[in-house]
């Protein structure tokens, strides 16, 4: 029993600690988010945060330390997506992927190319520029 409210505490620590962290976007309540599934039943979410790219960012080095450091297989990936305020789901042009999990380096390679392939779409069609634009409307 000891051991168990030792793991309630470190964990009510890091999620106080990540939440202090958190950088939702001014006014709004909304923001970027992006969520991953692995093969051993473990999940991850990360955000808000104010643009795709920051999201993206701390996304990506998510999934890197729970694939090299602990090992951990890639089962699939919701990539950074939008979510206006007061809202339950996701909004905008990414949708869940199912990822190769046949080993974390291959899964772990499949999603860097998924994400790889959306920030070029994202470039292309110059979709940061739209969403600022539509961010100054207000």
């Amino acid at each position: 029993m000891k051991t168990h409210k030792h793991f309630i505490c470190v964990l009510l620590t890091i999620l106080a600690s990540s939440l202090a962290t958190a950088a939702p976007m001014p006014g709004t309540g909304g923001g970027y988010f992006g969520s991953a599934w692995f093969t051993n039943s473990q999940g991850i979410l990360v955000g808000p945060h104010s643009t795709w790219w920051e999201c993206n960012e701390a996304f990506q080095t998510s999934l890197d330390i729970r694939v090299n450091d602990w090992g951990w297989t890639v089962k699939s990936i919701s990539p950074c997506s939008y979510t206006p305020p007061f809202s339950a789901g996701h909004v905008g042009y990414e949708t869940a992927y199912a990822v190769d999990s046949s080993d974390p380096g291959t899964s772990l390679g499949h999603v860097e190319a998924i994400i790889n392939k959306i920030a070029l779409l994202r470039e292309q069609y110059r979709i940061t520029e739209y969403e600022n634009a539509l961010q100054r409307i207000k």
